[in-house]
């Protein structure tokens, strides 16, 4: 039974969490980041409210977290009442169609979802100069989600819908992300309509989590945290 209990572990496809995810919500407008779990600790950054956060560890009103700044991925300890995580928004009512679309609705809001599978010949792949299995790149890119080997599947198109406005989220938000998991997708919307659309991809090894912001002037912006 042991052996059988460890063999569905190492199959098991490790998924990051977005309920992990959350964004900066301090009264005073920001949060500081610190180098240990205390406010005698110094203060080695400032995040504005708004700024996307990963939460890897919590202990006593303190989380370690994971972001992207400046070009950089960063680690820091940052108070948790400054945060507010996703999953505390609004949640989507999400409909998955077939193993290639889902649907995510709140109200006359609706998010869609398409997948395929990866073409080759489609995407400007680069191996890594001592491995011809290794991608190095895909779209002149990172590659998320595959722990360096060729890509199975890729989003072929998000779309949103308010009414009768319809938009589609540009090629470069989605030309580096594969592995898409449709039944790991969410979406969230706050009181002063911003759209948080999340997704937890892996194929059991390049786990990742892609956040998309749709705030209410039209911009579209996302924000990538891998797992380790």
């Amino acid at each position: 039974m042991q052996k059988l209990y460890l063999l569905l572990i190492l199959l098991t496809p490790y998924y990051l969490s977005f309920s992990q995810v959350g964004i900066v919500n301090a009264g005073n407008g920001y949060i500081n980041v610190r180098n240990t779990p205390s406010v005698k600790s110094p203060v080695t950054d400032t995040l504005q409210n708004g700024f996307i956060i990963y939460s890897i560890d919590a202990e006593h009103g303190w989380l370690l977290v994971d972001y992207y700044k400046n070009g950089q991925y960063l680690t820091g300890n940052i108070h948790q009442s400054g945060i507010t995580f996703l999953n505390s928004f609004k949640p989507f009512a999400k409909k998955i169609i077939n193993d290639s679309t889902i649907c995510l609705q709140y109200n006359d809001t609706i998010i869609t979802i398409t997948t395929g599978v990866f073409k080759k010949q489609s995407n400007a792949v680069q191996y890594d100069n001592n491995s011809k299995d290794i991608i190095k790149s895909v779209n002149g890119k990172t590659v998320y989600g595959t722990g360096g080997w060729l890509p199975r599947r890729q989003y072929t198109q998000i779309s949103l819908q308010t009414g009768r406005k319809l938009t589609t989220l540009n090629t470069n938000l989605l030309n580096d992300l594969f592995e898409p998991v449709l039944q790991a997708t969410d979406a969230f919307i706050t009181n002063y309509g911003v759209i948080y659309l999340t997704a937890s991809n892996s194929d059991a090894a390049g786990a990742y989590i892609v956040v998309w912001i749709f705030k209410q002037k039209g911009s579209i912006t996302r924000q990538v945290f891998r797992g380790e």
